[in-house]
């Protein structure tokens, strides 16, 4: 609410990415910044690419309607036809429910692959090593500062484990 006063007060414009707004595993999502957004400050921004595949480079935009003109002007100036076959592709999945049914099914699976790998981690780690979220798509875990990271990286490349380009895991070396 901080944020939105001075964005008020001092007339800037709030670009706010909710990229994982769906993946909430144990409770209900924070609603955006957008939600709580009464003098159009805020640039609610989105896309399907994590929802249904990254293979669907779509998103969406919720802004000022003259904000959403001018954006569509330079949309013009880098694609003047769009992809009208998979938009209204899209526009139907939505107002059907289909994406809504196809990320509860995907929620579940995404929730057994983090708690899976998090039981791993903490197997190799130690229980306190491993911080699962319960939202968000990530996993904290701390590690020895004896390991080598890029080391780590390459064996886990030549054991066919990878790490996707979109993905990323954050490291935190063990306070000794």
């Amino acid at each position: 609410m901080k944020l939105l006063s001075l964005a008020e007060h001092y007339k800037f414009i709030i670009i706010e990415d909710d990229y994982d707004y769906e993946f909430h595993y144990e409770s209900s999502p924070i609603l955006p910044l957008a939600s709580a957004d009464r003098s159009g400050m805020v640039v609610y921004i989105g896309s399907f690419s994590k929802t249904i595949t990254p293979g669907i480079r779509m998103g969406y935009v919720a802004a000022p309607p003259n904000l959403i003109l001018e954006l569509a002007k330079l949309r013009m100036l880098v694609d003047v036809q769009g992809e009208a076959v998979m938009e209204q592709v899209i526009a139907e999945l939505l107002n059907e429910g289909e994406i809504r049914r196809h990320m509860k099914k995907a929620l579940k699976v995404y929730r057994e692959r983090r708690d899976f790998m998090c039981s791993m981690l903490k197997e190799e780690l130690g229980e306190r090593s491993v911080y699962n979220s319960t939202r968000r798509t990530s996993i904290w875990a701390k590690y020895d500062r004896s390991i080598s990271v890029p080391e780590l990286s390459q064996d886990s490349l030549r054991k066919k484990l990878y790490f996707l380009r979109d993905g990323f895991m954050m490291l935190q070396p063990v306070e000794n």
